[in-house]
């Protein structure tokens, strides 16, 4: 899933990027961007000033029985 995430986020920056794809092109791109529906993690959102999706945040923990990391919580903004 992530991989997919990955190609489609791709595929919005390129195309808003238009035929003459380039860096600054592409990174300016990513103001138009906004939220994004994420299939392999929680929604996020890009912007001019921000490069990262992450709009929330959820714990793990190892879990020694199962060797493993098991989800403590839901997805939640951070701090809230």
């Amino acid at each position: 899933m992530s991989y997919c995430d990955d190609v489609r986020i791709f595929e919005l920056l390129a195309t808003r990027a238009g035929p003459q794809l380039t860096r600054d092109r592409f990174i300016a791109a990513r103001a138009s961007i906004g939220a994004f529906d994420s299939a392999s993690l929680s929604s996020g959102s890009l912007s001019a000033e921000k490069s990262d999706m992450a709009d929330q945040v959820r714990t793990q923990r190892w879990e020694a029985g199962c060797k493993c990391w098991g989800v403590v919580d839901g997805f939640h903004r951070p701090g809230g």
